[in-house]
């Protein structure tokens, strides 16, 4: 029997690039820097829930492996939610009041925004933004930093650790440098009981920045009345993402 999957309709538009990225138009400029960052943000949210998903009904060393594979997915979705920061301030900060009259009228993207503002906008010390995002972005994600490591092997020193070795080249799965970087992410993220509510944050960014983006995309199309070439069509959305994304907004609902 096949996988039953859940449908989402899309629309497919082709345009000339120049008439809506004019390489000229700083908003087009920095819209794009902000597509690509989301682009990555989107992707790693989708492999984070899919990971997440496989290990939950995986057994044995591939249950070990997609562990310890959702623990970097997981790294370099907050790695990247940190890179989308600069990107969007560098839209908003610049851009702030078409920004505000593109959205005025959408309470979702409305939402969106203001969520984005709250999150991006907060570069002190203590914010979400620099406290979690940068610190998991430049000590377990991005970088192999030595400190992390001196610091991550003496607290193991008395433990023991983990490799998987498979003659299947890519299968292998160095598991002791693993429990280094989650170890720092937990530091990063204020201790273990705040793992879950950060990774929460973290995917209500994703979902924010895909409604922003889409919503200025498509303000962008309309107001300039470019012609292009649409497309309708579904995709198909694997049951772990919409069962996730299912429970995510309803916990967000009841929060």
């Amino acid at each position: 029997m096949s996988e039953q999957r859940d449908l989402a309709p899309v629309l497919t538009i082709t345009f000339t690039t120049g008439t809506v990225f004019p390489s000229t138009d700083g908003f087009a400029v920095a819209l794009s820097r902000l597509l690509a960052a989301t682009n990555d943000v989107i992707l790693l949210q989708k492999l984070t829930i899919i990971s997440r998903a496989q290990a939950g009904a995986a057994t044995g060393p591939d249950k070990r492996i997609l562990n310890n594979e959702t623990g970097y997915f997981v790294r370099m979705l907050f790695g990247h939610l940190y890179e989308a920061g600069i990107s969007f301030r560098g839209l908003d900060e610049n851009h702030q009041a078409r920004i505000d009259a593109i959205v005025t009228s959408d309470d979702q993207a409305k939402e969106a925004l203001s969520f984005l503002r709250k999150v991006y906008g907060d570069v002190s010390d203590s914010g979400f933004y620099k406290t979690v995002l940068g610190c998991v972005r430049n000590l377990a994600g991005f970088h192999y930093k030595e400190a992390t490591f001196i610091q991550g092997l003496e607290a193991l020193k008395e433990a023991d650790s983990t490799i998987v070795i498979s003659e299947h080249i890519g299968f292998s799965r160095y598991v002791v440098s693993d429990v280094i970087m989650t170890a720092k992410v937990i530091e990063c993220v204020g201790g273990e009981e705040q793992f879950q509510r950060a990774v929460g944050i973290a995917h209500e960014l994703a979902d924010a920045l895909a409604i922003g983006v889409t919503h200025l995309l498509g303000d962008l199309l309309a107001d300039q009345k470019i012609a292009t070439r649409q497309e309708r069509g579904e995709v198909h959305i694997p049951p772990d993402i919409a069962m996730t994304k299912r429970r995510l907004d309803h916990e967000r609902r009841k929060g």
